[in-house]
């Protein structure tokens, strides 16, 4: 009995030690995992602009999952979600499929089409990633245009179980205007308004 209780004493020990390591590896994880799902969602959106021959969009959302989902407007909160959509008339919003002939041209327009979303973000220990952007939307356009993307910058960070910390574990996801999305460790830039 004395032995086993050595050895649970032992157990505990090691627990205690390594729960601390345990969740800022779990933290860590999560958002690298964030970075890479945004910059997924990016290439994609750059993707099918070029193979569609139009304007994508990719916003945040409140909503994503919604039958009719809507852009975020004020405080962007791209954790929330997000998802992408051709812009057929490029004009910077998701229009709704109309009911009846709305704006009396003899044609009853369908929905501009979504083509992926991403839902809130699953988080295991701690509160969920944050991402801070200084853009609500972010546009790709086909390759012959002269800007392929308006660019953007995404500030990704992660706080662990039990840490006062406002964000560890920093990621910036950077979209130039070529369409092109990195992701570097740390910190966006002091220019960014993240």
């Amino acid at each position: 009995m004395v032995e086993l209780m050595v050895v649970v004493s032992i157990i505990a020990i090691l627990l205690a030690v390594g729960m601390p390591f345990l969740g800022n590896f779990l933290a860590r994880n999560e958002a690298v995992a964030t970075a890479g799902a945004l910059r997924s969602a990016i290439d994609r959106a750059s993707y099918e602009a070029g193979a569609r021959n139009r304007v994508v969009r990719l916003c945040a959302s409140a909503d994503p999952a919604a039958a009719d989902p809507t852009c975020a407007t004020g405080t962007v909160d791209w954790a929330r979600g997000w998802f992408a959509w051709v812009d057929t008339d490029n004009d910077g919003r998701r229009d709704a499929a109309e009911v009846a002939d709305a704006d009396g041209d003899g044609v009853v327009e369908a929905a501009e089409e979504v083509l992926f979303l991403q839902t809130t973000l699953a988080v295991t220990t701690g509160s969920g990633p944050t991402i801070q952007s200084n853009v609500a939307t972010i546009f790709f356009a086909p390759p012959e245009a002269a800007a392929r993307s308006s660019g953007g910058n995404f500030c990704i960070s992660r706080r662990p179980a039990g840490s006062a910390d406002a964000g560890q574990f920093p990621r910036c996801v950077s979209v130039t205007v070529a369409g092109l999305a990195t992701v570097v460790e740390g910190t966006c830039s002091a220019t960014v308004t993240c």
